[in-house]
């Protein structure tokens, strides 16, 4: 089996207001299989709620770290839009 490939994207240097924007259009960027480890320095609370409205059947979401100062989340892609 052939290892994924992971996109690390370090968003801690985003503005709030940028983040969600610029981890949608990287996503949607990826092939099918490819991994987007994403890196907050807080919690993303609304990601995975924005993730199930936008991009519903798309994504696997797995979290890697938990904070207290860093929060990884793994955004592998599953399928792409019809």
């Amino acid at each position: 089996m052939t290892e994924a490939t992971i996109i690390d994207f370090d968003v801690r240097e985003l503005g709030l207001q940028e983040r969600h924007t610029a981890i949608f259009a990287r996503f949607d960027m990826l092939r099918i299989g490819e991994i987007l480890r994403l890196i907050f320095d807080q919690q993303p609370r609304l990601l995975p709620y924005q993730l199930l409205i936008e991009r519903p059947g798309l994504y696997e979401l797995e979290s890697e770290r938990q904070g207290p100062e860093t929060w990884v989340i793994r955004l592998r892609k599953t399928a792409s839009e019809r």
